[in-house]
């Protein structure tokens, strides 16, 4: 009777793992300089973010694909690329002497987002209408961030939302926003509160007890959303998930932040290792937790460490920063095989 219980045990084993997610894993590399980190995949596995430059050693708008070379967006300065829909169309951000400014790059074109009387923006997402949102400080209103929003050739002032600042961070296909407001400043600690725009009407997200502090990173077509929160001023992080109007903490016990979720409710980010104190990048769903550094097909590729998960598309692609084989700080993408149960070996 023992044997098949243990018959059975191992059977039970085996389907789980012939079942299990599996994944094809990309080293993104860099254009040039010191390495590259992935921000923002879209269905077509295209990724921003950033990428080392060789022409003056600074960080330039990152453009990756499993099949193409790195390649960096010529800005007048160092930059970011922040955002990416399905039809290709990338935003971010740069820097000169003369003072930051947004872009917009489609067609293999950079356009500088009009300023507006703005003193700079920075476009944080971009959603499948081509609707931006981010925040930037008005040429009359001191350092005050505030949130905007870009339609149609128009950017729109959305303001504070009640707070003394505010910036957007993410757009979806309704058109609804989410970000963060600045509520209040106690002995130095700000005081921050999540912010979703549903249907025109703003929700607030604020922490648990006086002086806490929550944060959004994302937002999916549900409006649920992730990020972190400061439990007491001053604290470490927290990651949690906003799921069908429900708060979930992600990794009790440690450090960390959300970063991105998905229509699916998977959400991903960084936590903090409690004994080794490194980050870890992580995919999070329903109260499943996975080390994305314990998956079979990492350790088999020779990744030394994945520390960082940045964004995860619908269709359950990861990109982020990890560090390869040869210890180079690179951005990497995770791809689910249409076939989890099949081993696939390449």
């Amino acid at each position: 009777m023992r044997h098949h219980w243990m018959v059975g045990a191992a059977l039970a084993a085996l389907s789980l793992f012939c079942h299990a997610q599996q994944y094809e894993i990309h080293d993104l590399g860099k254009a040039g300089g010191i390495g590259s980190i992935a921000l923002d995949v879209n269905k077509k596995l295209m990724a921003v973010g950033i990428t080392g430059w060789d022409a003056d050693g600074l960080w330039r708008p990152g453009l990756f694909s499993p099949y193409h070379a790195a390649a960096a967006i010529e800005t007048p300065g160092p930059g970011t690329a922040t955002g990416i829909n399905k039809k290709g169309e990338v935003v971010g951000d740069y820097s000169t002497f003369a003072g930051g400014f947004g872009f917009i790059w489609k067609n293999n074109r950079l356009a500088t987002m009009p300023s507006n009387g703005w003193r700079g923006i920075s476009p944080a997402a971009i959603n499948d209408q081509s609707e931006i949102v981010g925040g930037g400080v008005l040429c009359c209103s001191g350092n005050a961030s505030h949130a905007w929003k870009y339609s149609n050739g128009k950017l729109t002032d959305l303001g504070t939302w009640g707070g003394v600042s505010a910036f957007a961070v993410a757009i979806n296909k309704q058109g609804d926003i989410a970000g963060n407001r600045i509520k209040y400043t106690v002995d130095g600690v700000q005081v921050e509160e999540g912010i979703r725009i549903i249907d025109g009407q703003a929700r607030a997200l604020k922490g648990a007890l006086p002086g806490s502090s929550v944060h959004l990173s994302s937002m999916n077509d549900r409006g649920d959303a992730a990020g972190y929160m400061y439990p007491s001023p001053g604290s470490n992080t927290t990651a949690f998930a906003f799921v069908n109007g429900k708060s979930k903490i992600i990794g009790s016990g440690q450090y960390g932040s959300a970063q991105s979720i998905n229509n699916k409710g998977q959400v991903v980010g960084a936590l903090q290792n409690p004994e080794s104190f490194d980050a870890y990048a992580f995919l999070w769903k329903e109260g499943t937790l996975t080390n994305l550094n314990e998956l079979p097909e990492v350790r088999a590729a020779g990744w030394i460490h994945l520390q960082r998960a940045a964004a995860i598309s619908d269709e359950g692609v990861i990109v982020g920063l990890g560090f390869n084989a040869q210890n180079q700080g690179h951005a990497f993408m995770l791809v689910p095989r249409k076939n989890s149960g099949d081993r696939v070996d390449r």
